[in-house]
This record gives C-alpha cells, structure tokens and sequence, in this order.
C-alpha cells in the first residue's frame, strides 16, 4: 500500500477569483462604514436616523462586496484554459 504525496502546486486546487476594486469598493465601503459610524457617534437623535443609518450601512455592505468583485462576471474558457473578467452593468456606469 502506497501513500500519494500532495501536490506541490495547490493552485490547480480552485479556480481564481476575481481581483479587488481597491478604489472604487474601497471608497464606497469607507464612506458608508464612516458616514455610519459619525451617526451613531452622534449624541443626539435625529429623526431620520433609522433610514439613514440603514442606508449607510447598506452602501458599507455594497462596497465591501464591490471591493471582493462580487459583481464582475468569470468567465473560464475551459477548451483553452483562459480566464476573463467581464464587466457588469455597475463597472460601465
């Protein structure tokens, strides 16, 4: 009985995932994590506070998963082994 040693390369392992948008996820997440956190910081209440704070953290979470590439679409092209990100609707506009 033989054991099989692992692979050296553990690349072939999981395809690739899409690259980071630094600037424009990271923006976003910043602005809505900061615009959410000086709300709550805040020591009074304001009366649309709930709405904008729900909205805040709403354009935290869309930037977060903006900045993973969530919303670009991988296409692998199995038959020759290439990988292409393409753009969605949010990347052209």
């Amino acid at each position: 009985m033989t054991e099989t040693s692992p692979p050296d390369d553990p690349s072939g392992l999981f395809p690739p995932g899409n690259p980071l948008r630094w600037l424009r996820g990271g923006v976003t997440a910043a602005l809505g994590s900061f615009g959410a956190y000086a709300l709550m910081a805040h020591d009074a209440q304001l009366r649309l506070g709930v709405p904008v704070g729900t909205l805040l953290v709403l354009v935290a979470a869309f930037g977060v998963m903006d900045l993973l590439g969530t919303f670009d679409v991988m296409v692998i092209d199995y038959a020759r082994h290439e990988l292409q990100v393409r753009p969605t609707y949010f990347a052209m506009h």
